[in-house]
């Protein structure tokens, strides 16, 4: 990916997207999937990515469970 599309795309949070854009872009080649395709398994995996992130948080900041 060259460094013009991977500065914004971090700009806007899309931290996977700017992971994963070349290698997906060849899948996408690879596989013949059309533009609404390539970019739906992008926007998914940063969605993915994004919710793992949450929960790894809210894990993180949990109290220890005491039992009974």
């Amino acid at each position: 990916m060259t460094s013009d599309l991977k500065d914004p795309l971090r700009r806007l949070k899309l931290q996977k997207i700017a992971q994963v854009y070349q290698a997906e872009a060849d899948a996408a080649r690879d596989k013949r999937l059309t533009f609404e395709g390539y970019l739906e398994v992008l926007v998914h995996q940063e969605i993915v990515s994004k919710q793992e992130r949450a929960l790894r948080q809210r894990l993180g900041h949990r109290k220890p469970f005491r039992g009974c």
